[in-house]
Order: C-alpha cells, then structure tokens, then sequence
C-alpha cells in the first residue's frame, strides 16, 4: 500500500517500508517482538562472512523501537521462477542453494539463537480451514504436525537453521538461473538440518536433487523418515495457507 511515497507492508512480525529508492525499512510490531528481531541481525551478521550469496545487510538504529533499514536484494523468488528454470533445465541455483544451507548448518551456534520455528501458526491455520469447513485438510495438518513434532524428538538440532526458506525467501537471478540471495531470517535459530532442507517446499525432482547435493558436499546422510515427516508437514501447511487465501504461508 503506498504511502508517503513508500510502500507499506504487513509482515507477522514487523511493519515493513520500501521507498523509491528500493531501501527497505523494518519495524517490530510489537514490544515482545524486540528482542526475536534484534537476534534476527545479530544471527545475519554472524553467518554473512560464510556465505557466498548476498543477504541482508541492514543498517540498525533506534532502540524503542530499533528500525533496520537495508537495499532490497535484486532477484527474484524461487516460487515465481521455479516452473522456467525447469522448463530451460537450469539445475545450477540447486548446487549453490544447497551450499548457502550447508554453511548456514555449519556457522557456530550463538548463545543468543533461539530454537528454530518449524510448527508456524498450526493452530490459527487449523481454526480458519475449520471455519471454512475444510474438515479433511484440518486433520492432515494436525497430523502432520504430530508427526514432526515426534520426529524432532532425538534429532541433532545443533545446527544453525534459516527456518523459513520457502520460495519467497530464495531469491534467483532471472538472468543467470543461479541464487541470488537469501532473506527473510526472522525464524533463524537452532534446529534440524532436515526441518531446514523440508521448510524449501520444492516439488519432489528439486527436493531430491537439493538432498543429495547437500549429502555430497557434507559428507552427511540426512534421516529420510525424518525428512519425509517434515516435508510432509511443510505441504499440509502450503496447501492449508494457500486454501484460506494468505498467500505462501
């Protein structure tokens, strides 16, 4: 919504502003929110020196509330070019994807990290399809969501995780067909590498080729029932947000 000369957005967490001049300026919506955004840059500073992709690189000042302000990265979202990349068979942004994840798996976790979200808003989501009578596809996400939680249970969440790296987070250059950044690190913290490999929500031919090309350069084998419990709760919350008309999810 413009205003003022800048576009206003509302994230779930923050007030966001572009200007003219594609300068983003971010605010916490919130007086509980402070502390989760402000780890949120901290965590961007720490794991920008091992990455070969751009990120975020906000400029923070204010304290009541802090604002972050930062140039939009050039790019655009893996969910908008995923069907041209495999029509020109263009499988490069796979390669670097899964070496941005690795070294965010692989940066030190801070003190500081919180645990990384992977249930996002289950139950808001559950009493909306409910409302629209949507019965079958409540239950699904209930499950699913058991399902992972059990799943998480006795995982190795001693990596540092994005969190939330579905398409509109994962930027790629229209040109090249290779990644272009990554954004978005409100859900980083600590977790499971296959909670973050499953948050990509790539349809199934990307999603293999994104999980062995991962299992290459770690030398890592991910835990395929594990895997296969979060991506299933990945799809029933994508099928849920885009059924009640909230975009994404």
């Amino acid at each position: 919504m413009p205003f003022g000369g800048l576009c206003f957005l509302r994230e779930k967490t923050c007030f966001v502003f572009v200007d003219a001049t594609m300068h983003i300026y971010r605010v916490p919506a919130t007086r509980r929110m402070i502390a989760e955004f402000e780890s949120e840059y901290r965590i961007i500073d720490l794991v920008r020196p091992n990455l070969r992709v751009p990120i975020p690189q906000a400029e923070l000042f204010g304290s009541d509330p802090p604002i972050a302000r930062y140039r939009a990265i050039p790019g655009q979202p893996l969910s908008r070019m995923i069907d041209r990349l495999r029509s020109r068979r263009q499988t490069g942004w796979i390669d670097d994807l899964a070496q941005a994840i690795l070294a965010l798996h692989d940066t030190p976790v801070p003190d500081y990290a919180r645990p990384a979200a992977f249930v996002g808003d289950r139950i808001r989501l559950r009493r909306l399809l409910a409302g629209k009578g949507a019965t079958d596809m409540a239950a699904e996400l209930e499950a699913s969501s058991q399902i992972a939680r059990a799943a998480l249970e006795g995982a190795d969440t001693a990596a540092l995780c994005h969190g939330d790296l579905k398409g509109g987070n994962v930027l790629i250059d229209p040109a090249t067909g290779r990644l272009a950044g990554l954004i978005d690190f409100g859900n980083a913290g600590f977790g499971a590498r296959e909670s973050d490999i499953a948050h990509t929500r790539l349809p199934e031919p990307e999603h293999d080729a994104l999980v062995q090309r991962y299992e290459a350069l770690s030398g890592r084998r991910l835990d395929r029932d594990r895997l296969a419990a979060f991506v299933r709760f990945e799809r029933a919350c994508h099928a849920a947000t885009r059924f009640c008309g909230r975009g994404d999810g």
